[in-house]
């Protein structure tokens, strides 16, 4: 297991080589229009494949990589938006090399956005086929472990903002708490 140390140090040279491509980590524009991963889920996700190739949906999402699977020369990336998650399709054939290899350097916990095709995999699950994407935040830090998430009582309070990040349920209250406050308001 690598130390806290190493991790960081290892995303700081991915960040390097980044920049040696050329690709700004913090970039200041961002491609519009952009669509909300929450409406894509909702108003696709009873959609079969067939329907989906016919109507031929293309969105362009951002969010944060919270997993990612890679097959060699093929990767799934989940993205989340808004509290929901979206699977992504990175395949070296279609996004090319070049993009690729960039796709390699980008770690759990970057923002990035994304192109393509709406699609259904094999096992079903709505997917985004990526025709281009771009980096909009480097993350330096590592999020909190995937299965366990945050467990600690004192950590989730201290770090608030990891436990809404990691936490539906813990987002969710915020969100209503607010809607809330906002109607009270007015």
């Amino acid at each position: 297991m690598p130390t806290e140390g190493e991790i960081l140090a290892a995303r700081r040279r991915k960040a390097e080589q980044l920049r040696e491509r050329g690709v700004s980590l913090f970039p200041a524009r961002v491609p519009k229009p952009l669509d909300a991963i929450p409406e894509i889920v909702r108003r696709y996700e009873a959609t079969d494949g067939e329907s989906l190739e016919r109507e031929e949906p293309k969105p362009r999402i951002a969010g944060r990589i919270v997993s990612i699977r890679s097959f060699g020369k093929a990767a799934f990336a989940v993205i989340q938006g808004e509290g929901v998650r979206l699977q992504t399709w990175f395949r070296q054939n279609r996004v090319g090399e070049d993009s690729y290899s960039e796709f390699k350097l980008y770690d759990v916990g970057d923002f990035i956005w994304a192109e393509g095709p709406l699609v259904r995999t094999k096992t079903n699950e709505l997917t985004v086929d990526i025709d281009r994407f771009g980096l909009l935040a480097k993350a330096y830090r590592p999020l909190p472990e995937k299965w366990h998430g945050l467990v600690d009582v004192e950590t989730r309070y201290r770090r608030r903002y990891l436990d809404l990040l990691v936490n539906p349920r813990a987002r969710e209250l915020a969100v209503i708490r607010s809607r809330t406050v906002t109607a009270i308001r007015a």
